[in-house]
């Protein structure tokens, strides 16, 4: 069922910032005298090793012009700075604020206006890698001073902080520490509504999610202050900004923001009250949009020649590491707010007496979850319970996307998806069903580099469902695999290209087997290939070798549709592995390629995806004959209001005898229209193929008519 959330939501921000801040740091490293503030943006004081300056236009293009940096050289907005190895810059601005650009860093000075009667500035400077020092001159009336990273924003009045973006472990990872004064912090589009007072410090991760605030660590300072040099970030050449008319008190400060703030707030009348409180709405939207979504599907269904109306809540919450959703489906008769009169009352009506009601309750509180994250999957700690669609071991050549929703609502199941990495020994787990584990993935791996997506792991994949019936004749099977992972590029957003390789073989345990209990079949599978991302697109792109009877990514979203048939295949189909014929084996193995492609645009306004798996081997229908194609668009109603639509597109690894390969093509398109705030209605038509009882596939169509309320 296509399901698109509206949101509605609220982000109430109120930011304030007055400070003046001073500091005097002395070392030598290189002699030059105190110049007088030049007329232009700033000067370059000093720099040492590769410093690279471009200039003009081509400043904040994608291919600027750099010439080496000269000692007192003047600059001049939009200036772009780049620095090598062991190299670093101080640059004077007007104001006498001081700029350290440290190693390895990319800065571009976008805005600078300074007015040196009033004393007022505007200064923004995009950080794309590395780290800067900032020693900020007070800032006085609207003046602003903002670093800004792929991360998020820090602002400042008047204050010397650092930044650091560097490589996280699910991407860019941007640090900021404050010496002295304050600084507020937020993620990029939103106010900064975060601060942080001298000596603390937060981390924001690639998806803007900062961290707890907590006190500068001896390690973020130490990293901080790697320069390759003599002295680190916080020791400067040049004379940090002097203090005008004194520093006030925190408490002063405090005080005489919020009567700045007071007086803003009671001047508004009229047509300026009604936008800010528009600015204000607007900013809390966009919060639940973000972390909030709250799904009212209502719907029909007969239970026992009894027509019951149905209302289903499917609400999922994101707060950055932690996330969880929730899934509610109510029968009702004619009144849905009399809880006593649903169908499936007793399923939420909770009783606490004795203990056993106790658990019973609980039991059904937990039923409501569908699932609860910590963290996202590539972190070092990542942990995931409940119902899911996104199991993926390792590099996904046995177990890519497995489902443990194939009879979802009917079924709930408390499966777990879980990877933990420490001090270089990580392991991958997915279980589809903690209490009775049937499908299970199990994958230690080693991390040879701290930091670097460098692994060597082990898989084993397997259906454990037999075992727990002594009457069954099925087999247990699965696979063995063994893979490497390592980087080849990896920039902030850009680029990114990991390579890996894996070599497995399928496996089939059977009791009822007195000959050959336990064997590896006779068959096996090589596979080497690219993954990463290019801009707003993520790829993977591999190679594949299959030899004999082995199958890949036998557990994948539809393993369910197609498990009898491989119960029957690993039951009648397979053979030991005959290393006297491995010659043979691997002379006839077939090869082919995987490509796969995702990509959001405009704030995921438009998404789509799309697969592609072909085989070079003679075919005796069509050379499409077992390739397999998906794909998919988007729209959503914030492209195009109050319309949205899906088109999906499937050819699955068959062709209809007498059918053209377009015309086999499985097709759904969703169109849906947006009546008022939080109604839609949505209609889709299908046409897919189905095997009669004689094996033939015959074409089918569908139409179907949703209503969807959204509350959040």
């Amino acid at each position: 069922m296509f399901k698109k959330c509206v949101n509605i939501s609220i982000l109430i921000c109120l930011i304030f910032v007055l400070f003046f801040a001073t500091n005097s740091f002395v070392s030598g490293q290189a002699a030059s005298q105190q110049p007088v503030p030049p007329p232009a943006t700033g000067l370059v004081k000093v720099y040492i090793g590769d410093v690279q300056i471009a200039f003009g236009e081509t400043a904040s293009t994608a291919a600027p012009v750099f010439a080496k940096a000269q000692v007192n050289q003047e600059l001049k907005a939009p200036t772009r700075i780049k620095t090598g190895k062991d190299s670093t810059i101080e640059i004077l601005l007007q104001d006498k604020s001081v700029l350290k650009i440290g190693p390895g860093s990319d800065l571009l000075i976008e805005t600078w206006n300074f007015d040196s009667q009033s004393k007022q500035k505007q200064g923004i400077f995009k950080l794309f890698t590395g780290k800067i020092m900032a020693f900020v001159s007070k800032l006085t009336g609207n003046s602003s001073f903002q670093i800004i990273t792929n991360n998020g924003v820090a602002s400042v009045r008047g204050t010397s902080f650092g930044v650091n973006v560097k490589d996280g472990p699910s991407g860019s990872l941007m640090d900021i520490l404050v010496f002295k004064g304050q600084v507020a912090v937020g993620p990029l589009g939103a106010i900064p509504s975060n601060f942080l007072n001298a000596g603390q410090m937060v981390s924001v991760a690639a998806n803007s999610v900062l961290s707890t605030i907590s006190d500068i660590t001896s390690e973020a300072l130490d990293e901080f202050n790697q320069t390759g040099t003599e002295g680190g970030m916080q020791d400067i050449e040049s004379e940090p900004p002097e203090e005008e008319n004194g520093t006030p008190a925190e408490g002063q400060q405090n005080e005489q923001t919020n009567q700045e703030q007071q007086t803003q707030t009671t001047e508004l009348t009229g047509q300026e009250k009604q936008e800010a409180e528009q600015k204000v709405k607007s900013e809390f939207e966009k919060w639940l949009d973000k972390y909030l979504n709250f799904i009212g599907d209502f719907g029909s269904t007969v239970i026992d020649d009894q027509v019951w109306s149905t209302f289903t809540v499917d609400a999922e919450f994101d707060f950055g590491k932690i996330g969880f959703a929730l899934y509610m489906p109510i029968i009702y008769g004619n009144d849905l707010f009399n809880p006593e009169s649903w169908y499936n009352y007793e399923s939420y009506h909770l009783t606490w007496g004795s203990f056993g009601e106790v658990l019973d309750s609980t039991g059904k509180i937990l039923s409501i979850f569908r699932y609860f994250r910590i963290n996202y999957p590539d972190d070092p700690f990542f942990l995931k319970f409940g119902q899911f669609d996104d199991f993926i071991l390792g590099n996904g050549m046995n177990l890519y996307l497995y489902s443990n929703m194939y009879d979802f609502p009917y079924v709930r199941r408390l499966g777990v998806n879980m990877n933990l990495l420490f001090k270089g020994f990580g392991l991958n787990l997915a279980i589809d069903q903690l209490t009775k584990p049937g499908v299970v993935g199990i994958r230690p791996y080693f991390q040879f580099i701290k930091n670097v997506p460098l692994y060597l792991g082990f898989e084993f994949t397997g259906d454990l469902t037999p075992l727990y019936d002594e009457t069954s004749i099925e087999p247990v099977y699965g696979s063995l695999a063994t893979g490497l992972t390592f980087p080849i590029i990896q920039t902030q957003n850009f680029l990114t290209i990991i390579g890996f390789g894996d070599l497995s073989v399928n496996y089939v345990m059977n009791s009822n087997d007195a000959e050959n209990p336990f064997y590896i079949t006779n068959g096996y599978g090589i596979f080497a290939g690219l993954r990463g991302n290019i801009l707003f697109i993520n790829y993977r792109a591999e190679y594949r070798m299959l030899a004999g009877e082995y199958i890949p990514q036998i557990f994948s979203i539809d393993y369910y549709k197609k498990r009898s048939d491989y119960v029957s295949y690993f039951t009648t189909n397979t053979n030991p592995l005959d290393f006297s014929a491995l010659s043979s084996l691997i002379s006839g193995a077939k090869s082919g390629l995987f490509l796969e492609a995702q990509f959001d645009l405009f704030d995921k306004k438009i998404t789509g995806y799309a697969s592609w798996a072909h085989y070079f081997y003679q075919q005796t229908t069509s050379t499409l004959a077992n390739d397999f194609l998906t794909a998919g668009v988007t729209l959503s109603d914030e492209l195009l209001p109050p319309f949205e639509g899906t088109l999906e597109l499937v050819k699955p690894d068959f062709l209809v005898e007498g059918v053209n390969f377009f015309e086999n093509l499985s097709m759904k398109i969703i169109l849906g229209y947006t009546v008022s705030e939080g109604f839609k209605i949505y209609v889709s038509y299908s046409i897919f193929y189905i095997p009669d009882i004689s094996g033939n596939y015959l074409q089918q169509t569908s139409y179907s008519v949703m209503t969807q309320v959204s509350f959040f």
